[in-house]
């Protein structure tokens, strides 16, 4: 028989080394109620949490106790972080962000032919060229980088006609750029 005081229950979550000390408190979410934990200590990032280090400048991981004097949680239930996205993570040019009405992020891709505006959520470091963003990407997402055009979400785009398609072949290769594809 194993005996357990569940009046209180402890959390082990990634959090930014330079944003949290001992005794602030955290907002969790234990799976769908937001919850406020007050952190124990921070010490080095758990091997669980490894693959985040590259989205986050300075990562560690935080204990933190959540009461629970209500019973309403039990061992075991899903926490969510802020920190680990819920949706794959892509790094895209800075180039191919762009702002929603609202003023979130965006960038665009090229989804079965349709133009689509994904709302993205930036990760940790933003770099001069290159930024990790989470979206709900789909594997045959093409991103679009720049455009001579403004395209609109929801807009058909089709592959444009080869300039050289009317010129006498002359037996060697194409001559097509990498990244020229008609578009």
């Amino acid at each position: 028989m194993t005996v357990a005081d569940l009046s209180t229950l402890m959390v082990a979550v990634p959090v930014e080394r330079s944003e949290v000390k001992v005794g602030d408190t955290l907002d969790l979410k234990v799976e769908e109620t937001s919850v406020s934990a007050k952190v124990e200590d921070v010490h080095p990032l758990l091997e669980r949490f490894e693959p985040l280090r590259d989205l986050f400048l300075s990562i560690a991981t935080a204990r933190a106790v959540i009461d629970n004097s209500n019973g309403r949680f039990n061992d075991g239930q899903t926490v969510y972080s802020d920190l680990i996205p819920r949706h794959p993570v892509a790094e895209v040019p800075t180039l191919a962000l762009g702002n929603t009405d609202d003023g979130a992020r965006r960038v665009q891709v090229i989804r079965e032919g349709f133009v689509r505006d994904v709302p993205v959520v930036l990760l940790g470091q933003s770099g001069d060229d290159y930024v990790f963003v989470a979206g709900r990407f789909s594997q045959q997402d093409e991103l679009v980088v720049k455009s001579s055009e403004e395209l609109l979400d929801g807009m058909r785009v089709v592959q444009g006609a080869d300039p050289d398609a009317d010129r006498p072949q002359t037996g060697g290769p194409s001559r097509r750029l990498p990244g020229d594809d008609g578009f």
